[in-house]
């Protein structure tokens, strides 16, 4: 796996390398199959022969989602594995991002409670935010303006009840690549109390003798002895 971690997504990825070493099927002989995807441009180069390669990968825009994924196949001239992968792997920094990207609504939360969502883009040329809606009817969510900033503005209205489970509040662009920023509303609500099963306590257990005689509750009451009554034990005493 190439993990190429965060890039833009106008600009091509720093180069990545991968080491592609011999296992125990024999020697390799590596070579690029047909790689497909023209956003993939990779080298191979041979360190030490039939032994060790070293895959050098670079990924290019335009990307098509926040996600690259894709692979490259080698054929390795070894009969028990005659093929092998490399999965390259990149998130792409999205042209529009929100701040935060998910917000809780507190258990203990009252009408009127607010919270802002800021807004980043990736270049120094902002696009505009059009509309923002939540599903929840019980919220508002208004798009609010201050020093040419735009963000979101999300209320609690008192129409608000907790509950479990999320919404998402869309939050539309006048950008092409990316049309609508999606903000996850989480609800938490207090689970209520459950009465608790009636708690029964075990009856003592007196230990057995050690005499080997039966305990008092194994002898029926009209055969059982008073127990006898116990002298303390004499105290020796050294005299002077």
């Amino acid at each position: 796996m190439v993990n190429f971690g965060r890039i833009s997504r106008r600009e091509s990825s720093p180069p990545q390398t991968a080491k592609i070493t011999r296992g125990d099927g024999g020697p390799l002989h590596l070579k690029l199959k047909e790689i497909k995807n023209p956003a993939i441009q990779a080298e191979l180069r041979e360190l030490k022969a039939g032994e060790e390669y070293e895959l050098e990968v670079t990924v290019a825009p335009p990307f098509k989602a926040q996600f690259f994924r894709d692979k490259i196949e080698l054929e390795t001239g070894v009969e028990q594995a005659p093929v092998a992968e490399v999965g390259l792997y990149a998130t792409i920094v999205p042209r529009v991002s929100a701040v935060p990207a998910r917000l809780n609504i507190p258990v203990d939360v009252k009408p009127d409670w607010q919270q802002r969502i800021s807004f980043q883009w990736d270049d120094n040329k902002p696009g505009r935010l059009l509309e923002a809606s939540i599903a929840n009817p019980a919220l508002k969510a208004e798009i609010v303006e201050q020093n040419n900033r735009q963000q979101v503005l999300l209320t609690v209205t008192d129409k608000y009840k907790p509950r479990m489970g999320r919404d998402d509040m869309i939050v539309k662009t006048d950008d092409p690549d990316m049309p609508q920023v999606v903000v996850q509303v989480m609800y938490q609500a207090t689970s209520p109390a459950r009465p608790q099963a009636a708690r029964v306590t075990p009856p003592t257990r007196r230990a057995a003798p050690t005499d080997g005689t039966a305990p008092p509750s194994a002898i029926p009451p009209s055969i059982r002895k008073p127990p006898p009554t116990t002298q303390p034990a004499p105290v020796a005493t050294q005299g002077g």
